[in-house]
């Protein structure tokens, strides 16, 4: 039986591994789009003609920097949106959840298992 670091062992860890894969997924795209752009733009003639040519090689850079950063704002949109509706998720409690009651004193823990019929609480402590 093999264990991993990122094996997620529960429905609400699932759920953050995979807005962690959404996450990755998305970054590493970005990444190597930029990384292509820059050799692109390394490798390309640094020479222009003069005149017009200059002037539309300017407005098509104006272009692609304008579509650029509202792709970006639209993709960091998207992984808010994400990153929202799994902490939404994550913070709904189930109805049957074990509600722990702890209380820190100056050299233990007085831990108390709350639970609707009082006869059924139990408190304790690590001394």
């Amino acid at each position: 039986m093999t264990i991993a670091a990122l094996n997620p062992a529960g429905p609400r860890a699932h759920q953050i591994a995979d807005l962690m894969v959404t996450f990755f997924s998305v970054t590493a795209v970005v990444y190597l789009i930029v990384i292509a752009v820059l050799v692109w733009a390394m490798r390309r003639k640094r020479a222009l003609a003069t005149g017009s040519e200059r002037d539309e090689a300017e407005r098509k850079a104006t272009r692609v920097i304008g579509v650029a950063t509202a792709l970006t704002v639209f993709i960091l949109l998207g992984l808010a949106l994400a990153d929202f509706t799994v902490q939404r998720a994550l913070s709904s409690h189930p109805a049957d959840a074990l509600r722990v009651l702890v209380t820190g004193h100056q050299f233990w823990w007085e831990v108390e298992y709350d639970d609707p019929v009082p006869s059924q609480r139990l408190r304790t402590a690590n001394e």
